[in-house]
């Protein structure tokens, strides 16, 4: 169920993509595309993209990576990585091993033509190298710099993916939002339209190419009846996910502002 695997939406760019600027919708007996100027914003405008060259960090800077061999989710960080699935690898700890595998041809980051990359999502804050490849290796070099102290330069393009709050908050208070699975749609739409309930659907971005979110206008009765069901089903509240994912990057902000929002700044580290 989407609702087991919702992490992922802290790993991808949210940006909902109706085709034409439109959501597939329903009412009294028909189908229509119904342009809606706020999932016309939301199609380009939910998440904006931020793209800085030659960013500079520490090889320790990095919290996470986006692909591997190995299933990520199954260690607690980069380092429980590294110790439980590059040994003996990580049992050399001298600069030159952090070279050598810095050096193996599926890490890329030291190639800016390799298209391997940095990026960080405002609401999770950790640094994540979108990799190709290399992930043991790159394990391997980062856990063996924290060992020794030894600091590693990094530089790539970093991209910064923000949240439009003001339009979370603008489709919160117009819609109820669910994520729903396609296999749960099929069956669900005929119900709605036999209950003559007013709804849109939109296909959900990567990693949730399966799934759908469904609007229900809170100004209709009879949606809201469905989305108490919903609720009430325990079907996953996007709506609700998206306002959590607001206060966090509010508060994110605010400390920024303060001067105590960590290294996660307009310039980030550009260690020398």
């Amino acid at each position: 169920m989407l609702k087991d695997h919702i992490w992922n939406i802290d790993t991808a760019p949210f940006t909902l993509s109706p085709p034409h600027k439109t959501a597939s919708g329903w009412h009294r007996e028909r189908w229509d595309s119904w342009k809606m100027p706020e999932l016309c914003r939301l199609s380009l405008n939910l998440v904006s993209e931020q793209i800085t060259k030659n960013w500079v960090c520490d090889i320790r800077d990095v919290d996470a990576l986006a692909a591997a061999k190995s299933c990520l989710e199954e260690y607690a960080n980069l380092d429980d990585f590294a110790v439980r699935c590059c040994s003996p690898s990580c049992n050399e700890t001298t600069e030159e091993a952090i070279e050598r595998n810095m050096t193996h041809y599926e890490v890329r980051i030291d190639r800016p033509e390799s298209g391997d990359h940095f990026a960080v999502y405002e609401w999770d804050r950790r640094l994540i190298l979108c990799n190709a490849g290399g992930a043991h290796h790159f394990a391997t070099a980062r856990y063996i710099a924290g060992k020794t102290g030894t600091r590693r330069r990094l530089c790539g393009s970093l991209y910064r993916y923000s949240l439009d709050i003001a339009l979370v908050s603008q489709l919160s208070d117009r819609y109820a939002i669910y994520a729903i699975d396609d296999a749960v749609c099929h069956g669900l739409w005929p119900l709605l339209q036999q209950f003559e309930s007013k709804f849109y659907c939109a296909a959900l971005p990567w990693p949730f190419e399966t799934a759908n979110a469904l609007f229900l206008p809170k100004s209709n009765a009879r949606s809201q009846r469905v989305s108490s069901l919903l609720t009430e089903r325990r079907f996953f509240d996007l709506g609700e996910y998206l306002k959590m994912l607001s206060g966090s990057v509010t508060k994110h902000r605010h400390l920024l502002a303060s001067g105590s929002g960590g290294w996660l700044s307009e310039d980030g580290p550009n260690h020398p």
